[in-house]
């Protein structure tokens, strides 16, 4: 048996599991884009193996067959595009956080063109436009206590007169 060892940041899967995980119809791209990530897994995890092979092709026998069901689910990844519009639900749930239905409208086309730019695909919009908003509201809620803040400070005139900070009146 080989010795335990260690993966390390250049290892990728051999061409004797290509044909194995290609024998269960998995296309090679797809095996291709779960090497980073199980590599990062196990380095981080510092695991020992002696065939990290053998635990890579179950790693994506695992991925290729949570991809399946995602599909026959019908929960296909789908780009964006420019008529996307979020479900009520996503709005509903943002009301529930104090958030107008205009004020989310409002972030919609920013949110739109910035993942139509970056074309990502996803089955989890809804979601990421709630946490686009929340974001946004969150900000918004910042900066206007920075700018009252900065308003108070430069409209402030208790300097002038003494007012509480050991400065005695004249």
């Amino acid at each position: 048996m080989p010795p335990l060892t260690n993966i390390t940041a250049d290892w990728r899967p051999s061409d004797p599991v290509y044909q194995l995980l290609g024998q269960h119809n998995i296309p090679r791209d797809f095996i291709d884009d779960q090497v980073a990530e199980f590599v990062m897994y196990w380095m981080e995890r510092g695991g020992k193996e002696h065939a990290w092979g053998n635990k890579f092709a179950k790693h994506v026998l695992h991925e290729w067959r949570r991809h399946e069901i995602q599909l026959a689910q019908g929960q296909s990844m789908h780009i964006m595009f420019s008529a996307w519009q979020p479900q009520q639900r996503a709005f509903d749930i943002l009301a529930r956080d104090g958030i107008s239905q205009q004020f989310a409208q409002d972030q919609l086309p920013e949110f739109v063109l910035y993942w139509m730019d970056r074309r990502d695909v996803s089955n989890t919009w809804n979601t990421r436009f709630i946490a686009h908003v929340r974001y946004k509201a969150a900000s918004n809620q910042t900066s206007a206590t920075k700018n009252s803040s900065i308003r108070e400070q430069l409209t402030d005139r208790t300097w002038a007169t003494g007012g509480g900070n050991g400065i005695p009146k004249l």
